[in-house]
């Protein structure tokens, strides 16, 4: 019954309301992949992700290409409301410690959202985040 719905609710047209976003992907091709390991952490699923990704214009970016997207199945179906999600993708990622590696410097975390509330939420899941703009 969950996939039924997954399915249902991304079955629908992005090219209309999402569009090519040449700043995000400039900052994308700039991470440092030595220094950072960038994951994909959707809410959706990862078809869903892919499909937004290449709207926005970023699916080809080299930093990206071949990074696994954990979605809502891989955290048990959480939803991105829920801090237990980001817990479950820090693992899935190997970060096992943030707060840790961020002290030593080991690794980076840097979450994107549109949505400031998601933001707010998951500082305590010790990301860096920025909200691309007004939600």
């Amino acid at each position: 019954m969950a996939e039924d719905f997954l399915r249902a609710v991304h079955d629908i047209s992005l090219s209309d309301v999402i569009k090519p976003d040449p700043a995000l992907r400039s900052m994308l091709a700039s991470i440092d992949t030595d220094a950072c390991d960038p994951w994909i952490f959707t809410a959706s699923v990862a078809a869903h992700a892919e499909r937004c990704l290449e709207c926005l214009g970023v699916g080809d970016v080299e930093t990206l290409r071949g990074k696994s997207i954990i979605d809502v199945r891989a955290v048990g179906y959480l939803t991105k409301y829920e801090e237990g999600a980001y817990r479950a993708a820090e693992r899935i990622a190997g970060e096992h410690d943030p707060l840790a590696s961020v002290a030593s410097s080991r690794t980076c975390h840097v979450c994107a959202d549109g949505a400031v509330l998601q933001a707010r939420r998951t500082r305590a899941a010790a990301c860096w985040w920025t909200t691309p703009g007004p939600t």
